[in-house]
């Protein structure tokens, strides 16, 4: 079994929810300020499942506090081994949950790549990069040798006039309106 295949299978929500835990348990001792706060977001960005904005922008913190967590653990040396050893597991476990997400975030039809420049938007417009091996595309004339090999459109034949519009009727004039109830006698 591959990493992949391995981390195809975890619940990035209860990842989530683990670290939210093993954070909040570090927060009373000396330890990175940003984790629980990330993770309690990360918890509302998993449950909005109309929208994966929250989600892709919960996984892009989550990459970028794994630099974070390294960075916090190089500078500092006064904490205690148990805060120390939860803040390792929750920097370890934060690679498979950046994946697991990304497995979330592509199970809810979102597209992504380096930037979010890969989307389904067809850049092939005929005529906007300009080309000669491209049907359609645009381009330039070069004097009159290129002009007279254009081919010049045959002019439409004229078509016989049309119709003239037919005559309107005469309006029709009202009749006038007798008051209903009792006997009437047809004309």
């Amino acid at each position: 079994m591959s990493a992949a295949d391995f981390a195809a299978g975890l619940d990035s929500t209860n990842l989530v929810l683990l670290q939210t835990g093993l954070t909040l348990a570090t927060a009373a001792g000396k330890s990175p300020a940003y984790n629980f706060p990330l993770f309690l977001y990360g918890l509302y960005a998993h449950e909005r499942a109309d929208s994966s904005e929250s989600l892709r922008t919960f996984t892009g913190m989550l990459g970028a506090s794994l630099l974070l967590d390294i960075f916090w653990l190089a500078s500092t040396n006064e904490v205690h081994g148990l805060v120390k050893a939860v803040v390792v597991l929750v920097l370890l476990l934060k690679v498979p949950t950046v994946w697991a997400t990304l497995n979330t975030l592509r199970a809810r039809g979102d597209q992504f790549g380096p930037l979010g420049l890969r989307t389904d938007t067809v850049w092939t417009m005929p005529g906007a990069f300009p080309s000669s091996s491209a049907p359609g595309a645009y381009q330039t004339l070069g004097g009159d040798r290129d002009a007279q090999s254009i081919p010049v459109p045959s002019l439409a034949r004229s078509s016989p006039a049309p119709p003239p519009p037919a005559p309107k009727p005469a309006p029709v004039m009202p009749q006038p309106v007798t008051q209903g109830g009792g006997y009437q006698t047809l004309p």
